[in-house]
């Protein structure tokens, strides 16, 4: 086989000019189109038109009869409404790859590139419209005219398939330097992006420069072409191209235009924007409040304010060329095909079927699935993985320098990096600025529970608690449980509580101390307790009650039944709790003698906090010595954090470097590309990442404190299972590049 020459240049990075700059030593040698075409030996030219795919309308709805009543545009199940313009850099065209392949089997028959000193603007569309040629040697199409048949052949002219790559980056042209006449493994070709000081930008994607996006074919293109070699002596001059998306005229009158056009092509990253969805302006949202004896909301006592955000589980490889199927695997799949939206009835229920994209993950993400994830290596298959490869969470990590793709939001939403969002009212959405790029993510499997957290791309948010210091708290309520008490008694005021919270999420001050030293908070069924002091209190407060019989003894009565009763004390379990009262002027002493449970939260608590201990009402709960007992934590956090028994998530105080101390909780949010309308019931290709999309976040509301810092502190610790011959030919390229597609995010943290 003869040596092809795909003249490249390192345009991936955007860096040098496309004429003789670059050393043959660099780079597979294509051949560089443009110029007279005497250079190179007998040439033949040819002309193609090609586009980016426009996004458009609100999302797609049908009837009950199965009516559509919305609109989706090529290929496009769009989730919002409007369009996103790409910027300069995001639509720039620095060198074109063109490959011609066979109809039948997309087998490689030759390619050429285009430089850009040869790319010209067209006026006439709606956005830039590049044209450019390109020269093949006319030996180079010989084995494609004497090997053919009937497959390639529409009545006396030839078909071909034409793809294109804008931006092509060193490992295709090489794929393509390498392909063998009739090769179909090239259109195999799997990226692999790799991370380093948190930051991708580079071969796939650039802003520098200019700007460098990786583009290619977004839909099969299949054209006419000449029906013998020998046709090609008429298209031996630059000023002769035979035109693959144009009416022909003269020696061939071969219609391309006619239903068939330009070459589609589209973006293969995909782009994060954000915007501050706060009503206060800062990031910051209220979230817990008094509650009035009436039952009513009162004051704010908590609100959190987001001071930075993550990017987790960023695919590390695609595929060049896209590829649909109907479950998202290999079998049956249809390179560059379109994606078909799934409807659904304005209730959200599926009425029609769409179909899937294919990721080069597909088979190692269904083992996972099926296994798990049971030694699935995470850090293998993402950038920023989501979990460690042990599978477990660990929020500490979101400091600088993390493994995650942490930023601070303050950086992002005071930047200048805006958006073009082009709507009919531009103050609707207010202003998004563009975060991050980031790479297609695929999850295959026809059985929607697949889309899992340890595999789905996503976002962590920071939060940092405040306490409102501008409440005003009700007098605590007096106590008439009991009359001189010993330790434990009953003394829970619910006001007293919040007011401590509030104080101790105020206070930043290093010598209140860190997780091992400072105070801790409990939170169960929306209320935050402070110290386990007053989750004690509670409890006996919410089950126990008095009377006095006739001759004055005290009449004890136990709720054991009362869910924060069993929460701490366990079913039917004891207490420890005492009082005193007076009998006929006799200091008298009630104790319940029901057993403690040691399998009990309180019991476990014990173990941990107080054992040894001379002063067991510690409000600080300092451990004894200045020591901690490792397993005995881990005992008491795993029966307090239990889900089905007790349920409480504990927050403890840690060090921000931006933030200062004080106590942090975490928001995950996975992208949503597909959305069903149906919170709680995941929906076909709902949480994906599709190349060529914008997936704009804003948080409009939050509803509860978040995930707790430490992973064994939180009931509802995310799991990994939580529910892609020398070939020269001059072409004329017409190159549109227009909008992305805008898929909207906006989050509520419930």
């Amino acid at each position: 086989m003869r040596k092809r020459n795909i003249l490249t240049g390192l345009s991936l990075f955007a860096m040098m000019a496309f004429a003789t700059a670059c050393s043959d030593d660099l780079r597979p040698d294509m051949n560089q189109g443009g110029g007279s075409g005497t250079e190179d030996g007998p040439g033949v030219y040819m002309g193609v038109n090609f586009t980016m795919p426009a996004g458009g309308g609100t999302r797609s709805y049908a009837d009950e009869n199965g009516n559509v009543t919305g609109s989706w545009t090529d290929g496009d199940d769009s989730s919002s409404d409007g369009i996103e313009i790409g910027s300069d850099v995001e639509n720039n065209v620095n060198e074109v790859l063109l490959i011609l392949a066979r109809k039948e089997n997309n087998g490689f028959i030759a390619a050429a590139t285009v430089p850009k000193n040869n790319l010209s603007v067209h006026d006439g569309h709606t956005n830039k419209t590049y044209h450019a040629r390109a020269k093949f040697e006319l030996n180079d199409l010989d084995q494609f005219y004497n090997k053919l048949t009937e497959s390639d052949r529409i009545g006396d002219n030839c078909a071909v398939k034409v793809f294109l790559f804008c931006n092509a980056t060193k490992e295709i042209v090489e794929a393509i330097g390498n392909a063998k006449y009739d090769d179909i493994s090239w259109t195999d070709i799997a990226a692999k992006v790799s991370v380093e000081n948190q930051t991708t930008e580079g071969s796939i994607w650039s802003t520098t420069n200019g700007g460098n996006f990786l583009m290619s074919s977004s839909e099969l293109a299949i054209r006419e072409i000449p029906g013998k070699l020998t046709d090609w002596d008429n298209y031996t001059t630059a000023d002769k191209c035979f035109y693959l998306s144009a009416k022909n005229d003269g020696a061939s009158t071969i219609d391309n235009e006619t239903g068939r056009g330009a070459v589609k092509v589209e973006r293969a990253a995909a782009r994060l924007d954000f915007k501050d969805g706060s009503e206060s302006g800062d990031q910051t949202y209220p979230v817990l409040h008094l509650q009035n004896e009436d039952g009513s909301q009162g004051e704010l006592i908590v609100s959190v304010r987001l001071g930075k955000m993550a990017l987790v589980n960023m695919c590390n490889s695609f595929y060049y060329l896209s590829r649909v199927s109907n479950d998202g695997t290999p079998a049956g799949w249809e390179l560059c095909g379109p994606e078909r939206p799934w409807f659904t009835t304005p209730g959200g229920d599926l009425l029609t079927t769409g179909n899937y994209l294919v990721g080069p993950y597909w088979s190692e993400y269904l083992k996972g699935i099926g296994n798990k994830f049971d030694k699935f290596m995470f850090s293998k298959y993402f950038n920023y993985p989501f979990f460690d490869d042990n599978g477990i969470l660990d929020n500490t990590n979101i400091q600088d320098g993390d493994r995650w793709g942490t930023v601070l939001i303050s950086e992002i939403i005071n930047n200048d990096n805006y958006d073009n969002w082009q709507v009919s009212d531009p103050d609707k959405h207010g202003s998004y600025h563009i975060w991050r790029y980031l790479t297609p993510n695929l999850i295959p499997g026809t059985d929607n529970d697949y889309q899992q957290n340890g595999i789905s791309t996503g976002v962590v948010f920071k939060g940092k608690m405040l306490g409102n210091k501008e409440a005003h708290y009700p007098d605590p309520t007096p106590v008439t449980i009991h009359n001189g008490a010993s330790w434990p008694t009953a003394d829970y005021d619910p006001y007293d509580n919040e007011r401590k919270v509030t104080e101790v999420l105020n206070n930043d001050n290093q010598n209140l101390g860190d997780q091992t030293s400072a105070p801790i908070l409990y939170m169960r069924d929306g209320r935050v307790y402070y110290t386990f002091q007053n989750v004690y209190d509670a409890a006996i407060m919410a089950s126990f009650s008095y009377t006095f019989d006739a001759e004055g003894n005290l009449v004890p009565s136990w709720n054991r039944s009362n869910s924060l009763f069993k929460a701490v004390f366990g079913q039917d379990g004891g207490t420890e709790f005492s009082m005193t009262y007076t009998k006929n002027g006799v200091l008298m002493t009630y104790v319940d003698k029901t057993d403690v449970k040691d399998d009990s939260m309180y019991g476990k608590y014990k173990k941990w906090k107080y054992f040894n201990d001379k002063d067991p009402k510690n409000e600080n709960c300092t451990y004894v010595g200045g020591k901690n007992d490792e397993e005995a934590e881990k005992a008491f956090k795993e029966i307090a954090t239990n889900p089905v028994t007790c349920n409480f998530t504990i927050y403890q105080r840690s060090h921000d470097t931006n933030d200062g101390w004080g106590y942090y909780c975490y928001y995950y949010h996975w992208i949503r590309h597909n959305d069903n309308g149906r919170n709680g019931i995941m929906g076909p290709m709902e949480f994906q990442v599709v190349r060529n999309n914008v997936y704009k976040l804003s948080v409009r509301k939050i509803n509860a404190l978040g995930h707790p810092r430490i992973s064994m502190n939180d009931p509802d610790s995310p799991k990994p299972d939580t529910p892609d011959e020398q070939a020269k030919i001059y072409m004329a390229v017409d190159a549109e590049v227009i909008p992305w597609v805008v898929r909207v995010n906006d989050i509520v943290f419930e």
